[in-house]
């Protein structure tokens, strides 16, 4: 019997880190998930788009926040997404 093998994004990953840490500046979350801070901004505004995260711009820097109990699930996430 083979192992069920789960595939995840750079958008789940994104998801869970927040979970975790909370609110966090876009320049941490691109070292954190070795992307650019131009692609955590696009994540961040399909997932805000989605209702799963906020961004906050705090003296010209932006932040995301994860919005409490919108995501039930991975699946559920990329359903919405």
């Amino acid at each position: 019997m083979a192992e069920e093998q789960i595939t995840t994004t750079g958008i789940d990953a994104l998801v869970s880190y927040l979970k975790q840490h909370g609110e966090t500046d876009a320049q941490t979350l691109a070292a954190e998930l070795k992307v650019s801070s131009k692609v955590i901004e696009g994540w961040a505004d399909v997932l805000e788009k989605a209702n799963v995260v906020k961004i906050i711009y705090k003296v010209g820097k932006l932040y995301v926040m994860p919005l409490s109990g919108t995501v039930g699930d991975a699946a559920s996430l990329k359903n919405r997404v």
